[in-house]
């Protein structure tokens, strides 16, 4: 029997999602309690996420889940009106505005960094929205025809991590609030900024992620199978999702009655392709093409070891994805090389399972080899059946 590249494919589903939106911020006690003087606008979030300096880098809160300065956009609109937020001169005080995630290895007290100080007008009360694109933007956020909605066209490769909040208050902040406005309905305001209430950020995931492992079945297609200076075991070249949405429009910021699908419009189905992060410290959490790599097995315990390859592809949330892996094998030292393409459809192992924003998919293959083709023959005995006699007297009519 002939055996190509046999892969045993199972999917595990992890929580892929900002900490907990009930982490407190510390009180100011540098805002003023004078109901005339200007307050300070702090923007606060809950812990969590990692390095994102650069573009496309990948997944964001895998480094101990701590921010590191990644650079976020933010939006303050007027909540009765949903128009941007002006301050001195009739300027909008955040439109689209970069801001970084802090870079402390203090985790406790959040605050994002935005240069010089911004005020809250000394009345109305105002939404914060907050997102983070990478380098999926291919445009600035527009108000869309409705005016309900501030939205972003994007385009994904399966690199870059899209996250989105609107500010609201954390439990202690509510209960905090309470004592000075029973309806908590005054924030956010410099009247909640003055009772230490400020916009609190807790980012959730919009993309579903893939995480690869390879296994091999046993020694033979590992790394291990050695002839001299030659390896013959199985190796995997790429690893691509087939004909999946890498566009579509991001909603980053919305009025109270809106709907909220933060991913809509879909479309442009191509293939996205599997990448590293680059090892060089100096360009760390860059992305790079994926090298290929050989299933590992562990001499000493004599048995094989799961092994994480590549970063992550973050897609838009599906009921099912397309896999294509491409693998490569010399069986032996006097046979060439063999190219193998694996496809198989990832689905969620649940009942009406679908691929979800926010959760992180462990995607595990069990490696197989090329076997060598053995042909059994086997010469059957003549068995004789009787005897024919021809006439020369009969003729054929």
């Amino acid at each position: 029997m002939k055996k190509f590249f046999i892969i045993a494919s199972c999917i595990a589903v992890a929580g892929f999602t900002a900490c907990s939106s009930d982490d407190d911020i510390a009180n100011n006690g540098a805002i003023s309690a004078d109901e005339n003087s200007n307050v300070p606008i702090m923007l606060s979030m809950s812990k969590g996420m990692v390095d994102v300096t650069t573009r496309g880098t990948g997944a964001v809160g895998e480094d101990n889940n701590s921010w590191r300065g990644e650079k976020m956009n933010v939006y303050m609109l007027d909540r009765a009106t949903f128009e941007l937020a002006t301050g001195y001169n009739d300027e909008p005080i955040f439109e689209n505005t970069v801001v970084n995630a802090p870079a402390s290895t203090d985790q406790n007290n959040i605050y994002a960094d935005y240069g010089i100080s911004r005020y809250y007008p000394m009345s109305g009360n105002y939404d914060f929205f907050m997102y983070h694109a990478d380098d999926a933007a291919t445009a600035t956020p527009k108000k869309n025809a409705e005016g309900t909605q501030y939205v972003l066209p994007v385009t994904i490769d399966g690199s870059q991590d899209l996250m989105i909040a609107k500010a609201d208050l954390t439990n202690a902040e509510k209960t905090a609030l309470k004592e000075y406005d029973e309806t908590v309905s005054r924030y956010y305001s410099a009247f909640s900024a003055r009772k230490g209430v400020q916009p609190h950020f807790n980012l959730q995931h919009m993309l579903a992620r893939l995480v690869f492992f390879i296994e091999p079945v046993n020694k033979k297609v590992s790394d291990k199978n050695v002839d001299g200076a030659n390896y013959y075991g199985v190796t995997i070249e790429s690893i691509k999702i087939k004909n999946v949405n890498t566009s579509a429009e991001f909603i980053v910021a919305w009025n109270e009655n809106a709907p909220v699908n933060h991913i809509v419009n879909e479309g442009n189905p191509t293939e996205v392709s599997l990448k590293e992060l680059v090892a060089n410290e100096t360009e760390a959490h860059k992305l790079a093409p994926f090298t290929p790599v050989k299933p590992e097995w562990d001499d000493v315990a004599d048995k094989a070891v799961s092994k994480r390859v590549g970063e992550s592809l973050m897609l838009f949330p599906a009921d099912e994805y397309e896999l294509e892996i491409n693998m490569t094998q010399q069986p032996a030292a006097d046979r060439q090389v063999i190219p193998f393409t694996h496809r198989q459809i990832l689905k969620v192992p649940t009942v009406d399972g679908k691929f979800e924003a926010g959760k992180q998919y462990n995607v595990k293959f069990v490696v197989y080899g090329a076997e060598k083709i053995d042909l059994s023959l086997e010469l059957t005995k003549w068995e004789e059946k009787g005897n024919i006699t021809a006439d020369f007297d009969t003729k054929i009519d």
